[in-house]
Parts: structure tokens; C-alpha cells; sequence
């Protein structure tokens, strides 16, 4: 038996069970979602849109920050997720804001002193008091993300307009500055959205380069191909020490059944995501799908991700003898390391010590390189790393093997 032989018989072997591993990423889907819905109503309890206030009161009186206060409000991606209220200084006292979030009637207060705007200008850094609750924990991380992404564009605006104050100085003419500020915070404001368009998407979460819907997508797909994976430590029957010593004398090197079992259950499994990417095409045709996959992306990452769970499940499959031990170990380190990783909660509301660990295990990677799928941007860093991970689970799968088989022959 030639190795093309073997690979069409191992194929058409392998893609005879295709419906039942079709029917398994079905009920995979249907499990993993349950459990991604129920993770995410572990971080926000409450769905209801119109329960969830930020509220805004601001002391300054400077018509630049009156319109981006007003701005905010009228967001319309803010008022997706919750509403937005300003209320009036002479309302906002302690008793009443702490009354706010002990009835549970908003999310976050945030409080802009007085002259906020003129000492900034000046070179002033005065703090804006921001307050969470103790439940919604999720939307907190949405408004503590904002928040320092306002923060970071202060900080460059600031370091122009101080420039101009810096110029004037020099001059000797640091008198016109309040006259020269209105009117530049206006143009600046007016320029800034004019070309908003630009800001098309950014980071406001802690669940890796995705928003959070998109988190648990992935973190769906990526979970599917590998809990499938564990299919093939059936099919495969690594305890058969007696087929793979027959294919060892018949010219079959250790390295090439290894190869040939890792190719031929990668491509079973890349036929499934192709199946899964035209479903998706085909549903978006009758519904609104508000996610936009990146073709080329997809292609590139579903072949990294089924090549390592071949992979993967390969090595554990030569690891243990007994085909139980093999299953167990192999659920157990996947759900282990996805936790870890922040698949089902968000590693922010995990312990700190969670991400230190995640950077060494590839579910962090996995997703990281999955998240191109959405944004495009392919990250070779973590893709290098995974094909590394192969490289370790064909080496020692090779050695395993070849120890088991030796004992094997000399038994025989």
C-alpha cells in the first residue's frame, strides 16, 4: 500500500462518518451557545436596555463641553446598550446619586467640575469623578473602557493646544488665549465631527482585539472544532498497536502515519468550517446578520485552528493507552484552558493571576488569531506560536509512538 492508498482510504473512511460529525457540530453549536448565554448573563444580569442610565452632571459651563455632553446623550451606539441622562448641580448631591445606585437606576454617574475645560487649557489636570455601581459589572467595563479611551484623546489634544499656549507665551501675548481657545475648542469640535467616520472601530472591552458579542462567536466556533476534534480519538483507535507496527514494516515511518492521520482529519474538519462559512451566507440571505467575516481571514484561521486540533487530539489519542483516559484528559485541558482564557467570562472578571497563566496556553492564541475573522487584521505572532504547538505535538506524538510500538515488538 502506496501512500496515496492510504490517504483515500483513511478519506473516504473519515468522510462517511461526515454526517454524524455534521450532526455533532449541530448539537456542539446548540450546547456551547447555551453555555455562552448563560456566561453572558453571568456578567450582565439584566437585559433591559432602559433600566441602564449613565448620568451626567457637569459644572462647567464652557460651550464646548455643553456640546459634548450633548453629544454623548445623542450617541446613537450609547443608547443601544443603555441610557444616557444629564442632571442639574444643584440636584446632584450625595444622598441623591448614592440613592441612584442603591435602587439600582443607573450604572455610572459622572461628575465634570467647574472650569473644567479653562484649566485643561492651561495646563491644569483636573479630575472628572467617575462612580460605579456594585451590579452591572459588564456595562461598569464598558463605561471604565470609554473613559480611558476619552482619556488617551485628551491627552494628545492637550499636548496641541499647550503648544499654542506655549507660542503665545513666548510672544508675550498669553492675554488673548481665553479669546483664541473658544473659538479653537469649536473648530477643533467641528472638524472632529466631520470626520468622525474615520473612528470606525476600536477596542472597548477586555476580551482580546473583539466587542463582546463578537467574543463569544468566536469563542463558539473556536470551542465547536475543538470539542469535534475529540471525534477522532474514536475513529482513529490509538490502541491498535497492531495496525500501526503492520504499516511500520510495510514502509510507513513513524513520521508518515503521523503526518497522514494529522493531514487527512484536518481536511475532515476544514470541509465542516467551508459547510459552516456557507451556512452562514446562505442565512444571511433571509436574516440580518450584524457580523461581517472576513473571506480570506476565515479561510487562513479555520485552517490554523483545524490543523491544531488534529493535531491535538492526535497527540493525546498516543498519549494514554486506554481510549477513556484519552477523552477525559482531552475535555478536561480544553474547558480548563478556555476558562482561563476568558472564553465563557471575560478574563477581567476573573482573578488576576488567570491572565498571567492564559499567555502561555494556546486558547488565548487560538482566539487572538480567530479575531482576524471579524477585524481582518491577521496576528502572525500568535499563528507562529500555534504552528510551534504543532510541531511539539508531532515530535512527541513520533516519540510516544515509536516507544509504544517498540515495546510492542518486543512483547511480540
Amino acid at each position: 500500500m502506496n501512500k496515496k492508498n492510504y490517504i483515500s482510504i483513511e478519506l473516504k473512511r473519515k468522510l462517511k462518518a461526515l454526517p454524524l460529525l455534521l450532526l455533532s457540530t449541530v448539537i456542539l453549536s446548540i450546547f456551547i451557545g447555551i453555555i455562552a448565554y448563560i456566561a453572558f448573563l453571568y456578567a450582565n444580569d439584566n437585559k433591559d436596555v432602559s433600566k441602564k442610565k449613565i448620568v451626567f452632571m457637569s459644572e462647567d459651563n464652557a460651550m464646548t463641553t455643553k456640546l459634548m455632553v450633548s453629544s454623548i446623550k445623542a450617541s446613537k451606539s450609547l443608547n443601544a446598550i443603555l441610557r444616557v441622562y444629564q442632571i442639574k448641580p444643584k440636584t446632584a448631591t450625595d444622598e441623591y446619586v448614592d440613592n441612584l445606585f442603591k435602587n439600582d437606576e443607573m450604572v455610572a454617574y459622572v461628575h465634570i467640575p467647574k472650569n473644567f475645560l479653562h484649566n485643561l487649557h492651561i495646563g491644569k489636570n483636573p479630575p472628572i469623578e467617575i462612580r460605579y455601581g456594585d451590579n452591572n459589572l459588564l456595562y461598569s467595563l464598558f463605561i471604565m473602557e470609554m473613559a480611558t479611551a476619552a482619556q488617551n484623546t485628551l491627552r494628545s489634544a492637550q499636548s496641541g493646544l499647550y503648544t499654542l499656549y506655549d507660542y503665545l507665551d513666548e510672544v508675550d501675548k498669553t492675554y488673548k488665549y481665553d479669546d483664541y481657545y473658544a473659538d479653537l475648542d469649536l473648530t477643533y469640535l467641528s472638524k472632529a465631527f466631520e470626520r468622525e467616520n474615520v473612528f470606525i472601530q476600536f477596542e472597548l472591552s477586555k476580551t482580546g482585539e473583539l466587542p463582546l458579542h463578537l467574543h463569544y462567536v468566536a469563542m463558539g466556533i473556536i470551542l465547536i472544532f475543538l470539542l469535534l476534534s475529540s471525534l477522532f480519538l474514536f475513529y482513529d483507535n490509538y490502541e491498535e498497536n497492531f495496525l500501526k507496527y503492520k504499516l511500520h514494516i510495510s514502509g510507513f515511518s513513524y513520521l508518515s502515519q503521523t503526518l497522514l492521520n494529522i493531514f487527512v482529519n484536518t481536511i475532515v474538519l476544514y470541509i465542516i468550517s467551508i459547510i459552516m462559512y456557507l451556512c452562514i451566507l446562505i442565512l444571511g440571505k433571509f436574516i440580518d446578520i450584524p457580523v461581517k467575516i472576513y473571506f480570506l481571514s476565515y479561510l487562513l484561521t479555520m485552517l490554523v485552528l483545524c490543523l491544531f486540533s488534529a493535531a491535538f487530539s492526535h497527540f493525546l489519542g498516543g498519549l494514554f493507552s486506554k481510549l477513556h483516559f484519552s477523552i477525559i484528559s482531552y475535555f478536561s485541558i480544553i474547558i480548563i484552558s478556555s476558562y482561563i482564557s476568558g472564553y465563557f467570562v471575560p478574563s477581567i472578571f476573573l482573578p488576576g493571576i488567570f491572565e498571567k497563566i492564559s499567555d502561555f496556553l494556546f486558547s488565548k492564541h487560538i482566539l487572538m488569531v480567530f479575531s482576524s475573522v471579524f477585524t481582518g487584521e491577521i496576528i502572525y505572532n500568535s499563528i507562529i506560536i500555534l504552528l510551534i504547538h504543532v510541531q511539539i505535538f508531532i515530535i512527541t506524538g513520533i516519540i510516544i509512538t515509536s516507544f509504544k510500538l517498540n515495546g510492542y515488538k518486543r512483547r511480540k
